[in-house]
């Protein structure tokens, strides 16, 4: 699996560097932070043919995070709440479960 993450601070004026870096490495997963993107942005102008696109919008200025997914990937976004770690998060993806049970 070739995976890998930037931050963006704004997607959408880099969107067109963004799609060229995702396409000539050809990853499976490209995750994002800083996005900037709110509600009022419709995903649609986001998409990058071959991958679908998931975001968490931060309510407020800044924030945010997303991934482009290979279209031939299976993927369920899990919610783990604000009072969980990186470790909790990194248990559920890997194993499935919560940590604690």
């Amino acid at each position: 699996m070739k995976f890998a993450h930037l931050n963006t601070r704004s997607v959408i004026p880099n969107l067109s560097d963004l799609s060229a870096y995702l396409l000539t490495h050809d990853f499976d997963v490209l995750t994002l932070t800083e996005t900037w993107l709110s509600c009022s942005i419709d995903s649609d102008v986001l998409q990058i043919p071959g991958y679908s696109f998931v975001r968490n919008d931060r309510e407020g200025r800044g924030g945010g995070v997303a991934a482009y997914i290979k279209q031939n990937f299976k993927y369920q976004i899990i919610s783990i709440g604000q009072q969980y770690s990186l470790g909790a998060f990194c248990n559920q993806l890997f194993t499935g479960r919560h940590l604690g049970e």
